[in-house]
């Protein structure tokens, strides 16, 4: 189950999002209902109740704040182990073995079925609702089509000529894929598991592009330009750190 809010970016959607994402409204349902299973909010995004149940993410492109959550209800163990790779520094984070011992299913601690769940979300995360016409769906559609190319899927991973990564407690993955032109950097790829504020791929690409592919310059690059505020929990320290790993 899936739900997926957007809104101009001068609204702090992130901060109504902390407040009525479907975390929020996941922990909700489980105390109403399974208060003695102890829920909790494990980690930040994610909802849970003894196990993860739920997972969210927000983006920032342009002048949209886009906030996605995703619920499972149910799955084939089986297959969603063979489908999830997270890397092991997560797992560890986590304080969990593997994805099996980490993961839960809504089912199993609420006592109605998958439509009464679809019935009551709506109440908890909106105050209105949008239908989709015909036209609507058809662009969304067209849209679509560009995440099928291959160039979309694996293009960009296979020209980089540098990665620096890092986890950093309170933000998460942070992932920098560098393309160099001679000793230069051309571009930054931004990829990883954490929120943004702001649009963080334009800030690194503005910090770092046309830079010296050299420790100290991508260091000073990042105190002259700060691109680490435009991810939430990512301090400069802990961007400089990820430069030397």
């Amino acid at each position: 189950m899936n739900d997926t809010a957007a809104s101009p970016s001068d609204e702090t959607l992130l901060r109504r999002y902390e407040r009525r994402g479907d975390a929020a409204a996941m922990e909700t349902l489980v105390r109403r209902h399974a208060a003695a299973l102890g829920a909790f909010l494990a980690g930040w995004g994610d909802g849970a109740a003894e196990t993860k149940i739920c997972g969210n993410a927000f983006y920032h492109k342009k002048n949209r704040c886009i906030a996605h959550g995703t619920m499972l209800y149910d799955t084939n163990t089986r297959l969603m182990e063979g489908a999830l790779h997270p890397e092991v520094s997560k797992l560890k984070e986590k304080g969990v073995k593997s994805v099996r011992s980490r993961v839960g299913v809504l089912k199993d601690y609420l006592p109605f079925g998958v439509e009464e769940l679809r019935r009551q979300l709506p109440l908890l995360l909106c105050n209105r609702t949008i239908v989709l016409t015909d036209d609507d769906v058809q662009q969304i559609e067209h849209l679509e089509q560009r995440y099928y190319d291959p160039e979309f899927l694996l293009g960009s991973t296979e020209r980089n000529d540098a990665i620096r990564r890092g986890r950093i407690e309170g933000c998460g993955l942070v992932e920098l894929h560098f393309r160099l032109h001679g000793s230069l950097v051309k571009e930054v790829e931004l990829t990883g598991d954490f929120f943004v504020l702001d649009d963080a791929q334009q800030a690194f690409n503005s910090c770092f592009s046309g830079q010296p592919f050299t420790h100290e310059s991508l260091v000073q690059a990042i105190r002259n330009h700060h691109p680490e505020q435009s991810i939430r929990g990512l301090t400069e320290e802990g961007l400089i750190k990820i430069l030397d790993n």
